[in-house]
């Protein structure tokens, strides 16, 4: 399918409750993309027969369009040592924000609604930041109208999301980004 299945981050100086919100800063969102394994979704997870996806734009969509290579993650590492590396250079983005110590930050939530295996998902990617950071995770499932409504009113923390491209042109997928 013309599509991406992805996680939205609430880039907002403060959470819908008035917290400061870690996430704002683009290091601690690196930190964490850093830190999924994407293959083990795709592959096991998802088990859709679905390419790795490192960029919005599904690569070779589009004729004539490159996408930009993409964040490396937890799937790309061929070794235990490559793997730890991986984690240092998360690790050092979190304490470059001010997280010397990943267990700082406060309680990461990852909102989806209840359908379609997106529970899975989530329980993957909270399983890598706990393994790989020590981060707390707080899974929060919602039934979809309750979702949406949350991302219409950027009322999350980090939310799950996908996209379908309406035309062959990789606008389809970058315009959605506009605030």
């Amino acid at each position: 399918a013309f599509g991406t299945y992805f996680w939205n981050f609430n880039g907002s100086a403060h959470l819908p409750d008035g917290r400061p919100n870690p996430l704002a800063d683009a290091r601690v969102r690196r930190a964490l993309a850093l830190m999924v394994d994407k293959r083990l979704i795709a592959e096991e997870v998802r088990g859709l027969g679905e390419p790795v996806a490192r960029t919005l734009v599904p690569p070779g969509s589009i004729a004539g369009y490159a996408s930009p290579e993409g964040l490396p993650c937890l799937s790309d590492c061929e070794d235990d040592e490559a793997r730890e590396a991986l984690i240092a250079q998360a690790r050092g983005l979190l304490a470059e924000a001010g997280y010397p110590e990943p267990t700082d930050l406060p309680t990461i939530e990852l909102e989806f609604n209840k359908d379609s295996g997106h529970d899975l998902v989530a329980q993957s990617i909270a399983k890598n930041w706990q393994e790989t950071l020590g981060l707390s995770v707080r899974l929060a499932q919602k039934e979809l109208t309750v979702f949406r409504d949350d991302l219409k009113e950027h009322n999350f923390m980090t939310a799950r999301a996908g996209w379908y491209g309406d035309y062959p042109d990789p606008l389809t997928f970058l315009e959605i980004n506009r605030t």
